[in-house]
């Protein structure tokens, strides 16, 4: 095996494991931002809940509290006093007792409390100022907000009833939710540091395992190509020994036939035989070439080409074929010369393939057409038809090896049906692009880019 084909097979097998290695990387930090980000969802409804929770319960406390002072709707009644409440009403100065009370330890370690009328705006608070937040008027039941020193917290609003069962207003009680915000955003630091370290931890076990897993259908494939290689090679010499010794036994029986007639019918048996062989012999030149050109074992034949030439002399081969098809073979080249570098007998094997498909498939009285351009530092050639085309179902495979479409591209038309498998081969040998664009019944397209030797 030349070193330039193992440097291929290496390139290849290294992009193959990249390639892997890439697509596993990214599902797992796909699957870990998902993670992350269902996580932060559920930490964040789960303290959400239990600050809800804690709300309720000192919202409770503080309506057992005054409930003997809600006689009429939006209003106190002040008659009576309770050493532990402090009220703080709207637009008067707050003054609070010194009587120290479990409430007002509340509210100085971060709760707040305040009452709200029927429509949402602040009347009172406990021990606080009632405007330190903002009304609320929508009569949101459970929200996050920043105070008037750009506090956060969580406020959670109840419904208040008068002595008889009136509605009264709301009782709007919250939370500081900073030590929470802080717990946040070191979770967050935490993805946004350990979900990267573990993706390139990820990354590297990726690498190993997809080298471990490639290894053996590296080996297969290797194998697979030498002896496909091999065989090929091998058949060559007793196909061709066979082919020589059929076409002496043939030449050898014309002479016996005019001096013993009855070897006369032997000679049909003899050339069917003959171009049997020759089939056989032209399917494993293909096979042969197949095989170097995916392993690369010509690639030191490099030259500069001229397609302008290529393209001239492969019309002038196949014009007598296509005259005596009645099908006229023309060529449209542009004022330019067109160069590219690569292998002269390749490139012309691929013209000639596509032409030939090209005559076999259009009937008498049709045209073939070859067109040589160049547009972007691109030589582009176009072989069309108006043949018999492909329908849409079997142009996905028109590449593949000894594929065949089942009505006028049939077995009877000749051919190894390899001749489109070794175009698109020598193709991607330079570096090209072939593609196909065909109508049913209306012809077929056949286009041919390369890059230009600069």
């Amino acid at each position: 095996m030349s070193g330039y084909h193992q440097s291929q097979n290496r390139q290849i097998f290294y992009r193959s494991r990249l390639h892997l290695s890439l697509i596993y990387v990214g599902v797992m930090g796909l699957i870990l931002i998902a993670c992350g980000y269902v996580a932060h969802i559920a930490i964040n409804y789960s303290f959400t809940r239990m600050i809800d929770r804690e709300l309720e319960v000192l919202g409770r406390l503080v309506t057992d509290k005054v409930r003997n002072k809600l006689h009429h709707p939006e209003r106190f009644n002040l008659g009576e006093t309770e050493s532990d409440i402090n009220l703080c009403f709207t637009k008067q100065p707050c003054i609070t007792n010194i009587n120290k009370s479990d409430l007002k330890t509340l509210i100085k370690n971060g709760y707040y409390v305040r009452f709200l009328s029927l429509s949402g705006e602040a009347i009172a608070a406990i021990y606080d100022d009632p405007n330190r937040f903002p009304a609320n008027t929508n009569l949101r039941s459970s929200y996050d907000i920043f105070d008037q020193q750009n506090k956060p917290y969580h406020l959670h609003l109840l419904p208040l009833k008068t002595l008889t069962g009136k509605p009264w207003g709301y009782l709007q009680a919250g939370q500081s939710i900073q030590q929470i915000n802080s717990y946040m955003a070191n979770f967050h630091w935490f993805l946004i540091i350990g979900i990267p370290l573990i993706v390139i931890s990820i990354s590297l076990a990726a690498w190993y395992l997809a080298g471990w897993a490639l290894q053996p259908i590296q080996i297969t494939y290797d194998r697979m190509e030498q002896f496909t290689a091999d065989a090929a090679h091998e058949l060559l010499t007793p196909i061709a020994t066979s082919q020589a010794i059929l076409e002496v036994a043939l030449s050898t029986e014309q002479k016996l036939k005019s001096v013993a007639p009855e070897f006369a019918n032997q000679q049909q048996n003899l050339e069917a035989v003959t171009r049997q062989i020759k089939r056989l012999k032209d399917l494993t030149q293909d096979l042969l070439l197949l095989s170097r050109l995916e392993r690369s074992a010509t690639a030191n034949v490099q030259q500069e080409i001229c397609l302008n030439e290529i393209v001239e002399d492969v019309a002038e081969e196949l014009m007598n074929v296509a005259i005596a098809k009645g099908i006229d073979l023309s060529i449209d080249l542009c004022d330019r010369l067109v160069h590219i570098t690569g292998n002269s007998q390749q490139i012309y094997r691929l013209l000639i393939n596509l032409v030939s498909n090209g005559i076999q498939y259009t009937p008498s009285g049709g045209s073939v057409k070859i067109e040589l351009s160049e547009s972007n530092s691109q030589a582009i050639i176009i072989v069309r038809d108006n043949g018999v085309g492909i329908a849409p179902e079997h142009l996905p495979h028109i590449f593949e090896r000894f594929y065949r479409v089942n009505h006028d591209r049939a077995r009877n038309t000749g051919g190894s049906g390899l001749g489109l498998a070794i175009s698109l081969a020598i193709t991607k040998f330079h570096r090209g692009k072939l593609t196909v664009h065909s109508t049913l019944s209306e012809g077929s397209e056949f286009k041919l880019t390369i890059s230009i030797k600069n």
